[in-house]
């Protein structure tokens, strides 16, 4: 047992060794006490006692230990060291976190409001399968952010999508996408300039040919250049690979390139031809055209730019200039048109496709558009006329 904090240094006189305090065991009743004299204490004033209990035999809880007295003029009060955190705190911090883990799980588990400009529906697409992919990815961003709009799509060619928008009437849930303009064939349809896309013309890869003029690719599909080896090629036949009549594809590439339209040829499947001396044959859609180009000895083709290139086809320079977006905008690439989006009259404000068409013109979806390597018509990167089909 010792004094170990007095707030007087005065009071240690009535503390020590004379004044009566003393450690001594009940013998009998085998407790140890402590004798704590008289100590005159003016209010505010203490002392402490720091003692250290052993025990002296049996085994078991410890009792609680008696404090015996008594104070003039006062009560003796017991009281507990409250040297750890309170219970108060304590509770006031487990509330907090409670609160700051409820507002946790409600950002996670809470689903975003839907944005103003979104629409729920459902939406088809249909139309130009050169243009497919972009208009897929387009969705699939816009489903991102618009979790209300269902998505279905049928891309075979420009014109049987215009056809079929211009039997379906004024039905707000489809659109048609279609390369160049519609023509006046569909007096009915609203047409929307989406952006200026880039074009390419590829050739099978064995044949070695990097390079064409505008007036070498006119002269082959004219039928005025039949060999390769006129070209400084192999001797091989020249293929011709063209896409079906009322493909928009097809009508870009007579556009810009051909100066007009083809010869008339009949239809022939490049499935049919690939084993015999067949120097033409066209197809439906853009993925035919990269599978037959690919697949036969003497091919050339033509399709979108980006696509053609994901497929892995040897795409040409034209006139000595590669193909890309820049050079389509500064005009120097000639092979090039507009694409557009057709709805049947104007959509319904808030009708999917309304939202859509906004997203696609106006709003992320642009950033769509450019990624594929096509130039948006509204970016207000473009010179006046130049989203056009031919410039």
């Amino acid at each position: 047992m010792a004094v170990t904090e007095l707030s007087d240094p005065a009071l240690g006189d009535c503390l020590d060794t004379r004044s009566g305090i003393a450690v001594r065991e009940d013998t009998g009743g085998h407790i140890g006490v402590i004798d704590l004299p008289k100590v005159p204490l003016n209010r505010g004033e203490h002392y402490k006692i720091l003692a250290i209990l052993q025990r002296s035999d049996g085994d078991g809880a410890y009792r609680p230990p008696a404090l015996l007295g008594s104070l003039r003029g006062g009560r003796i009060t017991e009281t507990r060291s409250r040297t750890g955190v309170p219970r108060v705190m304590l509770a006031l911090t487990a509330f907090l976190v409670a609160v700051i883990v409820g507002q946790f799980a409600v950002a996670v588990l809470e689903r975003p409001p839907t944005p103003l400009d979104c629409a729920e529906g459902a939406l088809r697409v249909i139309g130009s399968s050169a243009f497919e992919p972009v208009i897929r990815d387009a969705a699939a961003q816009y489903g991102r952010r618009c979790h209300g709009t269902t998505f279905s799509f049928e891309f075979a060619g420009t014109e049987r999508g215009l056809d079929r928008l211009a039997q379906a009437g004024p039905d707000a849930g489809l659109i048609a996408i279609g390369d160049g303009p519609k023509g006046p064939g569909y007096p009915a349809l609203r047409e929307r300039a989406l952006a200026l896309a880039v074009y390419g013309v590829f050739v099978h890869r064995d044949l070695g040919i990097t390079d064409l003029t505008v007036a070498q690719v006119r002269d082959l599909y004219q039928g005025r250049i039949t060999n390769w080896r006129t070209l400084g090629g192999p001797d091989l036949p020249v293929v011709l690979i063209d896409r079906t009549p009322g493909s928009g594809s097809r009508v870009i590439f007579e556009q810009a390139l051909l100066g007009g339209e083809q010869p008339p040829r009949p239809h022939r499947s490049c499935t049919a031809i690939k084993d015999t001396a067949g120097t033409y044959c066209d197809v439906p859609v853009t993925e035919d055209m990269h599978q037959a180009v690919a697949e036969i000895p003497g091919a050339i083709g033509y399709g979108e730019l980006a696509e053609a290139r994901r497929a892995g086809m040897a795409v040409l320079t034209l006139d000595g200039v590669a193909p890309d977006r820049a050079a389509a905008i500064a005009g120097r690439y000639p092979f090039r048109g507009v694409e557009y989006a057709y709805t049947h009259g104007d959509p319904p404000v808030g009708s999917p496709a309304a939202s859509f068409l906004h997203y696609l013109t106006a709003g992320l979806g642009t950033e769509v558009l450019r990624a594929h390597g096509n130039e948006p018509c509204a970016g207000g990167r473009l010179e006046p006329g130049r989203c056009a089909p031919t410039g």
